[in-house]
């Protein structure tokens, strides 16, 4: 975990979150905030302001959430590429893996 000042990768997103779902056999949906209410680094700014980090949840295709906690904090922007592999794929297992020592 790293503040925004340290990091190269952001995310900046206009409502201040977004889902992808993926389109294999599981049918996992990743649902990524930043901003107020999220545990992320811009949490609690107005706005589109960019972050570095967020937050993620993710579901079954039931809705039901498929984290140990619900959702993981403060995720850093340049593992999402990976979990989006992971998602398409349908490999919850390495999702939870890559998000095993974000906080919660």
């Amino acid at each position: 975990m790293s503040n925004d000042k340290n990091s190269t990768s952001t995310l900046q997103l206009n409502k201040g979150h977004m889902t992808f779902t993926g389109l294999g056999p599981k049918a996992l949906t990743l649902s990524v905030g930043i901003g107020s209410m999220h545990y992320a680094g811009n949490r609690g700014a107005d706005g589109g302001a960019p972050s570095s980090t967020m937050e993620i949840a993710v579901f079954s295709k039931e809705g039901d959430f498929l984290l140990e906690n619900e959702v993981a904090g403060y995720v850093e922007v340049s593992l999402l590429p990976g979990l989006l592999m992971c998602l398409e794929k349908g490999n919850l297992k390495e999702v939870q893996r890559m998000l095993e020592d974000c906080v919660y």
